[in-house]
């Protein structure tokens, strides 16, 4: 191929992508965005107002901000109706824009938790390629394709299986991590934790693990169900006598520096994870990660140096001793001489694994394999086609909605 492809990425309604970003479905969009746009690509985003990387994309393809209702409670996995209904809306109008101004892209790649994009996907002129980034979800089961596999994305094996025993058949491509921003650091005497904290994640076991065994904790991350926060995660904060830190909602970057100066960070999801962005980023700075063994963990993870796996499917107080156990393991194990080699050999078997560049080239393999089979030759632009970017250009700058 000789030109760039011109990619649409739609992303989830839920957050911007902007830093300090939200989780790790948001994470993996912005990273993924910056990098098919670090290797020449013309990349458009429809994402959420205030988000990075809209400087071309037209009002229809940004999603305005809906107020999150007063006599709602706040949750990342349960949005009132209201949201669901404005998220929804949302995603029409980019499918309306599409439907007319398609052609001004060789690929669409939906990475929104949705019905939408998908069951609109025969309306748009060009390939929609879909991500799925939860568990199987009855809704997006009923509505996608069987047919069209190669266009449909999973994970982790872990979740392709998933997917494939609720009838959902799909490919695999891994999320990744941009080793620049994730260095590789000297390590350090304490604990870290980061990531959405949401009952799913389960911070205050992390909590009571750096509680008993007597190593400072610093916990990152945005507060994604203040309810649990209050009843759970700040009391085991208060029972830790300053040993544990809350440092809030922190960008990449200053995560980074957090981690990369941990002896280890602690991974406690109570609910099957189809990857686990934490573990990686953890990974490229060099710093060991213990684990709960939930979801795909033991498929990714159980041969990765630097990882420990504890098992999850047992009693609280069972699970706590165990993990707590295998933390001070690896506490002792980092304060010996060669803590330095250790965490460079863990960073390089990660990067080698789980780069975000790693990830692009299989999906740029995919995206220009499905645009050669429409396009006798991808290294020129026809007539409809220019006529279409260029129509797509002049609605930029002009601001119309299509």
């Amino acid at each position: 191929m000789n030109r760039p492809l011109r990619i649409l990425v739609i992303a989830d309604y839920r957050y911007p992508l902007r830093e300090p970003l939200r989780g790790g479905l948001e994470t993996h969009e912005w990273n993924l965005v910056r990098e098919l746009r670090r290797r020449g690509h013309d990349v458009t985003l429809a994402a959420k107002e205030g988000s990075d990387f809209l400087e071309n994309s037209p009002p229809a393809l940004v999603y305005p901000e809906l107020p999150w209702p007063l006599s709602a409670p706040r949750s990342d996995a349960h949005p009132p109706d209201e949201v669901a209904a404005h998220q929804a809306a949302c995603l029409h109008t980019v499918m309306d824009h599409l439907a007319v101004e398609g052609r001004g892209f060789d690929v669409v790649h939906n990475h929104a938790v949705s019905t939408v994009p998908l069951t609109r996907a025969a309306e748009i002129p060009v390939p929609l390629f879909t991500t799925l980034h939860t568990p199987p979800r009855m809704d997006l089961v009923d509505v996608i394709d069987s047919a069209g596999a190669e266009r449909v994305f999973t994970v982790s094996r872990y979740a392709q299986s998933s997917w494939a025993n609720a009838g959902v058949a799909t490919d695999v491509v891994t999320n990744g991590a941009d080793a620049t921003v994730w260095p590789l650091g000297a390590g350090g005497p304490g604990l870290c934790w980061f990531g959405r904290i949401v009952p799913e994640k389960y911070p205050h076991l992390a909590v009571d693990v750096a509680t008993r065994i007597g190593v400072p904790l610093r916990i990152i991350g945005p507060i994604g169900d203040p309810d649990y926060f209050d009843a759970y995660v700040a009391p085991a904060i208060a029972r830790s006598h300053g040993l544990v830190d809350y440092l809030g909602c922190l960008s990449q970057r200053e995560t980074a520096e957090v981690v990369g100066a941990s002896a280890a960070t602690v991974v406690t999801p109570m609910w099957n994870e189809p990857f686990g962005q934490v573990v990686i980023e953890s990974l490229f700075c060099g710093t060991p990660v213990v684990a709960l063994e939930r979801g795909a963990f033991a498929d990714l993870y159980s041969d990765v140096d630097g990882v420990t796996l504890v098992p999850a499917a047992r009693a609280d107080d069972e699970v706590l001793d165990d993990l707590a156990e295998a933390t001070r393991r690896v506490l002792t194990a980092s304060s010996s001489g060669a803590v330095g080699t250790a965490r460079a050999r863990i960073r390089d078997h990660a990067v080698s694994r789980f780069s975000v560049g790693a990830c692009a080239e299989v999906l740029l393999d995919r995206f220009t394999a499905a645009v050669a089979a429409r396009t006798p030759d991808l290294g020129t632009v026809g007539p409809d086609r220019e006529g279409s970017r260029l129509g797509a250009s002049r609605l930029a700058r002009t601001g119309g909605a299509g």
